[in-house]
């Protein structure tokens, strides 16, 4: 993955995490979460993790509809 702290954030990625996210919407970690949570800001759930499609940030960020809102789960915890 490229660094997220890249200004342009331009290059192809793979997913962000909360973290990336957050510095790209230039907003806390915590309103990250809560929007994802939300089903306000489109993430996947891999288990417990919670990552983020760049593409899909971007596009939120210009104000244009997301293409799957809501959360996609990619692994459920099994037990």
């Amino acid at each position: 993955m490229s660094d997220p702290k890249q200004s342009d954030f331009a290059e192809p990625e793979g997913l962000w995490t909360v973290q990336d996210a957050a510095r790209f919407l230039k907003c806390s970690t915590s309103f990250v979460y809560k929007r994802a949570v939300r089903g306000e800001l489109p993430c996947v759930r891999i288990g417990a993790l919670v990552r983020f499609d760049p593409a899909a940030i971007r596009r939120l960020a210009r104000g244009e509809a997301p293409e799957r809102p809501g959360v996609v789960v990619a692994f459920e915890r099994q037990g």
